[in-house]
């Protein structure tokens, strides 16, 4: 599925706005994994920094903001699975 979501932070002008599209599976939608790859792109390619705000496009507050922007020019990313933990990681 394809999501558009908004990532609301702060660039070297102040508060801003970025806009995401977010392939993902239905899964990954429901666990909010889709939120976490927006972020990570936006920190990755932009000079941003927190506090870090996320929504999409079926959020109450995203609904209207995805409206206001002119989606031909968003950027797109996909989602990544979430690491399962490893042997190492765990206090065995």
């Amino acid at each position: 599925m394809r999501v558009r979501c908004v990532v609301a932070c702060h660039d070297c002008d102040g508060p801003n706005l970025y806009f995401v599209y977010v392939n993902c599976t239905k899964q990954q939608y429901q666990e909010g994994l889709h939120y976490e790859a927006a972020k990570q792109f936006i920190e990755d390619n932009y000079s941003v920094g927190g506090p870090f705000w996320m929504c999409d496009e079926n959020d109450a507050c995203g609904v209207g903001l995805v409206q206001q922007f002119e989606w031909m020019n968003a950027d797109e990313v996909t989602a990544q699975e979430e690491e399962e933990p490893s042997a190492e990681d765990s206090d065995t």
